[in-house]
């Protein structure tokens, strides 16, 4: 049952980050009133320490079938990713 909340939260959250930084790099991003350049940047650096820590994450349930800490990982990624959208917007979204 690990194994299918692992994969199931895996999926969802690969998923939704690639849909999430596809739209947001063609589209409109905006973190409050940073500039868009500035914007993406932290965008992309948001989306590199959410896959690092989904890779770190499919390493622990795949690799060693560690599968509870593994989707506890893809929680972290998740929390990360929005931790960095977060802080970016506080501290650059000033102008």
């Amino acid at each position: 049952m690990s194994k299918v909340l692992f994969y199931v939260l895996f999926g969802f959250v690969a998923i939704l980050g690639v849909y999430y930084v596809g739209s947001s790099l063609f589209g409109r991003f905006s973190l409050w009133n940073a500039h868009p350049v500035v914007a993406r940047v932290i965008l992309l650096l948001a989306a590199a320490l959410g896959a690092r820590v989904l890779y770190w994450a499919y390493q622990m349930g795949e690799l060693q079938n560690r599968w509870l800490a593994g989707a506890g990982a893809v929680v972290l990624a998740l929390i990360s990713f929005q931790a960095v959208l977060l802080l970016g917007a506080v501290t650059l979204g000033r102008r």
